[in-house]
């Protein structure tokens, strides 16, 4: 189906977002419980070189910065993480523009899917960890994935779609004249 039979669809761009949404969370939580179950944090495997799958846990949030010591600090970030994917799904849900709406998708997709582990495991399941000689990035996992994909989405469509041609796609027209 093409985006513009998809667009003139009732209700239709929702349907896509929560779609992406719900295939997201699911796909992050097979990952996951994956990598829990055939992975060990001692013994990393090899897939490629420069990358490899290595079982961690992370407490805190961005790549442990901000590591978690108490209780309340881990309520505070549960709650902090829930009003901002509330807050996003509302926007999501609000906006016209099919880019934009599955971009927010995939974002939500992440940050639900990194909050349901923290609730379910009381921190964030990483295992993909690239490297090129003795640099590592901080381990992560498809949530991350998600919501960098979605952050890079929206900033490639402002740079790169004039927002007239945003604005016409919205209200229904062709953009090709």
């Amino acid at each position: 189906m093409n985006a513009s039979l998809l667009s003139s669809l009732p209700g239709s761009r929702f349907k896509l977002s929560v779609a992406i949404v719900v295939f997201g969370v699911l796909l992050d939580a097979l990952s996951k419980q994956a990598a829990r179950m055939y992975l060990s944090q001692h013994d990393p495997v090899q897939v490629l070189s420069g990358f490899r799958l290595c079982l961690g846990y992370n407490p805190g949030i961005a790549f442990g910065i901000f590591p978690v010591d108490s209780k309340a600090e881990f309520y505070t970030l549960v709650l902090g993480q829930f009003v901002v994917i509330a807050a996003l799904s509302f926007f999501m849900a609000r906006s016209s523009d099919l880019w934009q709406k599955a971009s927010l998708a995939a974002i939500v997709s992440g940050a639900a899917g990194n909050l349901i582990d923290r609730t379910s495991h009381g921190a964030v399941t990483d295992f993909l960890d690239l490297y090129a000689g003795d640099w590592h990035w901080p381990t992560f996992n498809l949530a991350d994935v998600f919501i960098v994909t979605g952050v890079a989405a929206l900033v490639l469509r402002d740079f790169l779609i004039p927002a007239r041609l945003r604005t016409e796609t919205n209200n229904g027209e062709s953009q090709c004249r």
